[in-house]
């Protein structure tokens, strides 16, 4: 899953891993995009399966039914943006709250590092 505030990245981030193509402009995503991408890792075939989810506080409740079968999230902020890296601390605690795997893996990413300061 990739989580954050509207606006972070998280489409850009989606997009470029999955299908190596990047866009200065993006529609809002409304509730989620699932994408997938299949990997060779040690010769095992890996079918990951992406949600991009929409951050904007009418859809939080639409994103929260994709939580309890994630594995692994990375939670995004702007880097131009301290108002989203404030609700890091949001996203972090959506997650331990709504999954329920004691192995569940949480990473930071910090996009938007190339823009200027707003």
């Amino acid at each position: 899953m990739l989580l954050g505030d509207s606006g972070v990245g998280k489409s850009s981030i989606a997009q470029r891993y999955c299908k190596d193509t990047f866009s200065d402009n993006y529609d809002v995503t409304i509730g989620g995009a699932y994408m997938q991408q299949t990997l060779n890792v040690d010769g095992t075939v890996v079918k990951m399966h992406i949600w991009d989810t929409g951050g904007s506080d009418r859809f939080r409740s639409l994103v929260s039914m994709y939580y309890r079968d994630a594995i692994a999230a990375i939670i995004c902020y702007d880097c131009t943006n301290e108002l989203s890296f404030k609700s890091v601390d949001y996203w972090t605690n959506e997650m331990k709250q709504k999954n329920n795997m004691s192995n569940f893996i949480i990473s930071l990413s910090a996009n938007k590092c190339d823009m200027p300061k707003d």
